[in-house]
């Protein structure tokens, strides 16, 4: 079965002492990684990051990049296209109009459900 990624946000992951990635440290339900050694790529769609305010906790399945600061935002018809600077990377969301509003400037919390992450592992997409 074929999967269209339509995919802008990559982040290498490694195993330190937890998590970590160019964009910080990894946070909340690691279960999905727990049973891997890493490294680690993890593949994001920009419709599957949602933006919080710092000192949101993570939902039950989510996981979270912290100290995230919006850099430019685009309105697009419907749709609200976010750069955010994480780390030294930077991250792309989009959200509904209407869902939390954040300008340039704004220090976010970038979270998603851990579910809707692809894996992979020297090349080979995880499936579990």
């Amino acid at each position: 079965m074929a999967r269209f990624l339509g995919i802008r946000n990559a982040i290498e992951l490694r195993l330190t002492n937890g998590w970590a990635s160019d964009a910080g440290p990894l946070q909340g339900d690691m279960r999905l990684l727990e049973r891997h050694k890493g490294p680690l790529q993890m593949f994001l769609r920009p419709q599957a990051l949602q933006l919080n305010p710092p000192g949101t906790a993570v939902g039950a399945g989510q996981m979270a990049l912290v100290g995230g600061r919006v850099v430019d935002v685009l309105y697009s018809g419907g749709e609200v296209d976010t750069v955010i600077q994480v780390g030294s990377m930077s991250l792309f969301a989009t959200n509904p109009v209407g869902s939390a509003s954040f300008n340039p400037g704004n220090p976010v919390t970038v979270s998603f459900d851990s579910a809707t992450a692809l894996r992979y592992h020297e090349g080979r997409l995880i499936e579990d």
